[in-house]
């Protein structure tokens, strides 16, 4: 290779370096800056770079400017001096020349340049004097408890929701002051042998990491700052390069009382629906700070309601010996209604008889508050169809446009029927002294009891549910919507979702289901209740929350046996408890109502008829009511508004008080503080929650 001649490596090498000494200049002529000094570390992985500038440059700018063409450190730090003003014949043009100008005859540049840093340090001495001094004339703030390490405590306390983490590259000089819990400690021993201290404090509204560098004093600080403790703390924020974080260096630091919720009534609740840990993947409260919160509520008595298990009970035990508190020993089951019938009513048919199959199209799923579009029916006879009836029902109001895109009724359409009574009259006209038949029957006959109650209409029928005979009739398919079954035996469906089309294709379906129960030797509609399995209810019928109570020692018993039985017997995704199995063993138990998924509960949302509600609360022995607010998601989905959920809250007081039964106020409980609701969403997120960041206040009330 020639003497003129370069290698493309080394080309490139000589590019960059290029190009950064070029970036270099461009960013002095930027700022206004004079480079002074540069001094590294042995490693060469630490450079501070000191200038001066006849502006007034931010520092952190310059920094960030700098930080490409210094790339190869991992720390970069900067210091900028005002530059003082000379009387100097001619501008310098470098460093060494600016400092040959500034020097004193016979000094060396050397020594010129240590005594310029240790002007400029003294002159940053006194400026953090003052700084000081302004910080010491504020207010001070007064910590509760004794003061461990500092003098005093000189500013205010602030939330440390107030640190502004984007600004971590920043060092803020001035003395900031907070109040937290204090987590994740750790002790390191240093080689020149002092302690490095790291730890984090939060309020509940952010945290913030401290280190401190201890000597002689480590063993007396270490000791107070233990995971827990409630400190007061004043200090410094900065930038630190090994963590790569905004930190909190402490100045003074106090303990402090821990801040505590408190129940001033006389007479205070019970919280009879209390969420541990132990309901996997909902509940965060912890038994320990449960049974704390309890002691500063002044609360003598604790449930535990646990999902489905009772592992709590050994921890609230343990916790509780000793303390004057009882516990009260339950568990939020899964209480699935095994007493469903196919066929409801004392009406009979053979299967080559007449039936009547119906479908309904309404405004919304509530009957009373939602309405009938539309009504059609189809009649089969000996296993064909015979002949059918359609109706549009006005309901006098505007239809939802979901309800129009979903059916392709409009409101002209509805319109051009007639009125509900006189459309129900119709119908049961054309039904006559048959048994009716509805998939999902239970939907349509509540909007039509509904109907033939609110115009006086009194008829007896008799009614078989296809989507429960189905359910029997083929175990092995997954799922036994119309549409899966149309699918399944090769119906045409027509125009899903219109009464009419959904009652033909509905008939044919019944007619192949009566083909199979036939098969099983069943011929007569009064005997299709006997094709019902236990094993097949407990999986395909929908479990409701129940709260159960153990009264006493052979309650105690009870209870496990049923939550032994829910897991081994009867499990199928949770773990189900058969509603007639409650029944027997109930004898030592106190059951309660439970929440919004209740049985209770999810029939008064229905409007479901006085005789059913009764019916229902009665095997109930106390009703429980939420707040509002634990029942806001179907506020915010449209279902229901706020003076519904009122409603609702008052008719289950009105049963209560009709029964002569207790009605109690509960929370829900999922986490213990009104803060602690964060984690709760940090959970439900990972399940796939859409509104895991709209927490319902299930926190540990006090009576107030």
């Amino acid at each position: 290779m020639g003497p003129s001649q370069v290698s493309p490596f080394l080309s490139k090498i000589m590019d960059i370096l290029n190009q950064k000494k070029q970036t270099f200049s461009d960013i002095l002529t930027r700022f206004d800056l004079t480079p002074i000094k540069a001094v590294s570390n042995e490693k060469g992985t630490e450079l501070t770079l000191y200038f001066e500038s006849g502006a007034s440059p931010d520092t952190l700018a310059v920094r960030k400017a700098l930080m490409p063409v210094f790339d190869y450190v991992k720390s970069l730090s900067v210091f900028i001096d005002k530059l003082e003003t000379f009387s100097v014949k001619a501008e310098p043009q470098n460093v060494a020349e600016t400092i040959e100008t500034l020097k004193p005859k016979g000094e060396t540049t050397e020594n010129a340049i240590d005594e310029r840093l240790k002007k400029v340090q003294s002159e940053n001495i006194q400026i953090q004097k003052d700084n000081q001094n302004r910080q010491n004339r504020k207010k001070a703030a007064v910590s509760d408890g004794p003061m461990f390490y500092g003098k005093r405590f000189t500013c205010d306390i602030e939330s440390l929701s107030t640190i502004d983490f984007s600004e971590s590259f920043s060092t803020d000089s001035a003395r900031h002051c907070y109040v937290g819990r204090v987590f994740k400690t750790d002790v390191r021993e240093l080689r020149n042998g002092k302690q490095l201290l790291s730890f984090s404090i939060t309020d509940e509204t952010g945290s913030v990491s401290c280190k401190l560098f201890l000597g002689k004093e480590a063993e007396q600080v270490i000791d107070k700052i233990k995971n827990d403790t409630w400190l007061q703390i004043e200090g410094e924020l900065s930038y630190d390069e090994y963590v790569h974080e905004l930190i909190m260096m402490p100045r003074v630091m106090a303990t402090i009382n821990r801040p505590k919720r408190i129940d001033d009534a006389p007479v205070k609740r019970v919280e009879l629906h209390m969420h541990t840990q132990y309901s996997a993947m909902d509940a965060v409260s912890k038994v320990k700070k449960i049974v704390r919160q309890a002691e500063d509520f002044g609360h003598d008595i604790i449930s535990v309601t646990d999902h489905g298990v009772v592992q709590a009970y050994p921890e609230v035990l343990k916790l509780t010996k000793g303390k004057d508190i009882k516990v009260l020993y339950g568990v939020e089951g899964y209480m699935v209604n095994d007493d469903i019938k196919i066929i409801e009513g004392d009406g009979d048919e053979p299967f080559d008889g007449e039936f009547v199959f119906f479908d309904l199209e309404t405004t919304g799923f509530v009957p009373g508050k939602e309405k009938i579009i539309e009504i059609a029916a189809a009649r089969v006879k000996n296993g064909r169809i015979a002949d059918v009836f359609q109706t549009f029902v006005n309901p006098n109001r505007k239809i939802p446009s979901k309800i129009t895109d979903l059916t392709g009724i409009n409101d002209e359409m509805a319109a051009s029927g007639p009125e509900e009574e006189e459309a129900v009259r119709k119908f049961l006209d054309f039904v006559g002294d048959k048994i009716i038949v509805a998939h999902n029957a239970s939907f349509d006959m509540s909007f039509l009891n509904r109907a033939m109650a609110d115009h006086g209409i009194k008829k007896v029928l008799t009614y078989i549910d296809t989507l429960a005979m189905a359910r029997a009739l083929l175990p092995n398919i997954a799922r036994h919507n119309l549409k899966k079954l149309a699918s399944y035996f090769k119906i045409d469906m027509g125009h899903h979702h219109r009464a009419i089309d959904d009652a033909i294709c509905s008939a044919k379906i019944f007619v192949r289901l009566l083909n199979l129960a036939e098969k099983q030797g069943v011929t007569r509609a009064t005997d299709l209740n006997h094709l019902l399995n236990l094993d097949q209810v407990i999986k395909t019928e929908r479990p409701y929350h129940v709260i159960i109570f153990a009264k006493n020692q052979a309650g105690l018993r009870s209870l496990y046996e049923l939550v032994s039985v829910s897991h081994t017997q009867y499990f199928y995704k949770k773990p189900r408890i058969p509603k007639s199995l409650l029944s027997k063993v109930r004898e030592n138990l106190l059951i309660g109502s439970a929440c919004n998924a209740g049985e209770l509960y999810a029939a008064v949302k229905d409007n479901a008829p006085e005789d059913k509600l009764i019916r229902i609360a009665s095997f109930y022995d106390y009703l429980e009511v939420q707040p509002l607010g634990n029942n806001d998601f179907m506020v915010r989905s449209g279902e229901f508004t706020k003076d519904e959920l009122i409603a609702h809250n008052k008719k289950i007081i009105e049963l209560g008080e009709k029964l002569g039964k207790l009605v109690v106020a509960t929370g829900d409980v999922h986490f213990v503080d009104p803060a602690d609701a964060i984690y709760r969403s940090i959970i439900q997120a990972g399940q796939g929650y859409h509104d895991a960041d709209h927490q319902a206040p299930l926190y540990y009330r006090s009576t107030q």
